[in-house]
């Protein structure tokens, strides 16, 4: 038990639940630790921090995570383009880095993929901050991309696009563009994120309480619950129309470790060792991670913030449902909540692709003479039980 703990287990659970910010004369502070006040706990509880009676040095940092997001936030809204709130691709997949589909995504709930580009669809805007965060800290702490300006080589493979990406970054983010940043500075990190995300968007349509909401998730804080309409948010995401950003012609995979030539062949800038990633939220009643970690993140799962399972939803789409004889349709689906590779696409009853997500061309010679085609997405969910959902292409 730990020092904090110097009592009998049974008085300290009577005293921390019946008078929470009243130190009874059974709990003691640890030396270099203060008494919670109930602003404390108030901002732990906005944070998903469990609540203790003392507030000791290592948790200085996460109750102080988010304090100046706000004026950033209206800063960057009082200019072009981000005073406009134009929905373009990365609005509509709720994803503010227009981050591809990846660990880092799934890790982060992503809900499925959109056909451009491999967009990730996050559930909230929230979530999307969130990973947004963490790739940003994965890019300095694993790859020694500490720079706005090396961040920028990876996140697009637009070479003409890099300079202003970076010079917009970095005057917003208030950050040189060669300055090597903390990844375990997670309100400098949000900066940056935040910059990038009008940028990617080309406007800013999101608010500032949603992604100061993601932040925290990025944190450590309580994770939004997914929301239970999972397959109308991704029906909004795939079918829903979305503008194009004409300050920005992105070609880029950031979710990838795959670097663009030019990053090696262009760059001599070569990035000193990056700061060893911490945990960003320590508290006196979690396990100190191991030292051999950079960075303690949980287990992917198919689990909310709550511990309960996603909600299961299917969608199939196709992007011209009536094509001419000889032509073709895009089809595009996805799930969530799904055993892995459960699921199955048929076409009048035969196999035409696997896969719990994907995109597959329909040709029209599939169907021989004008017509129609059933199209017809099978997957076995996390429970056992069995979902299907179709669609009719008609050839004329």
């Amino acid at each position: 038990m730990s020092a904090m703990h110097k009592v009998e287990a049974t008085a300290l659970i009577v005293s921390v639940l019946l008078a929470p910010f009243v130190l009874s004369a059974a709990q003691a502070i640890d030396a270099g630790c203060r008494a919670a006040t109930p602003s404390d706990q108030a901002q732990r509880a906005a944070r998903g921090i469990p609540e203790t009676f003392q507030v000791c040095p290592g948790d200085v940092q996460a109750l102080g995570i988010g304090q100046n997001f706000e004026q950033w936030y209206d800063r960057l809204k009082t200019q072009s383009p981000c005073n406009r709130n134009t929905c373009t691709l990365s609005c509509r997949t709720r994803n503010t880095g227009a981050q591809v589909c990846g660990p880092t995504a799934t890790r982060w709930n992503s809900i499925g993929c959109h056909p451009n580009n491999r967009t990730a669809i996050f559930p909230t805007v929230s979530h999307g901050f969130a990973a947004h965060i963490e790739l940003l800290r994965r890019y300095c702490g694993e790859r020694g991309r500490c720079t706005i300006g090396s961040v920028v080589q990876q996140w697009t493979a637009t070479v003409g696009d890099r300079p202003a990406y970076a010079n917009f970054v970095s005057r917003n983010a208030g950050i040189p563009a060669n300055q090597v940043y903390d990844p375990n500075d997670i309100d400098l990190v949000g900066r940056l994120a935040l910059a990038m995300s009008c940028f990617e968007a080309g406007s800013m349509p999101y608010s500032a309480a949603e992604l100061k909401q993601g932040l925290a998730m990025a944190a450590g804080g309580a994770r939004v619950p997914v929301p239970a309409n999972v397959g109308q948010l991704l029906e909004e995401s795939l079918q829903g129309g979305y503008a194009s950003n004409p300050g920005y012609s992105p070609n880029s995979s950031p979710g990838s470790w795959a670097y663009p030539p030019s990053s090696a062949s262009q760059s001599n800038y070569r990035p000193p060792p990056p700061p060893p990633m911490q945990p960003l939220i320590q508290s006196p009643s979690r396990p100190e991670p191991k030292p051999d970690l950079p960075l303690t993140l949980p287990p992917t799962n198919n689990l909310g913030a709550s511990g309960t399972n996603v909600p299961s939803a299917l969608l199939i789409i196709a992007q011209s449902p009536r094509i001419s004889r000889g032509g073709t349709a895009l089809i595009s689906w996805v799930s969530v909540g799904m055993k892995p590779d459960s699921c199955s696409v048929t076409q009048n009853g035969s196999l035409f692709a696997r896969g719990n997500q994907g995109s597959k061309i329909f040709s029209s010679a599939l169907t021989g003479s004008p017509g129609s085609a059933r199209v017809v997405l099978s997957c076995v969910s996390i429970s056992g039980s069995t979902l299907e959902r179709d669609i009719t292409i008609t050839v004329l």
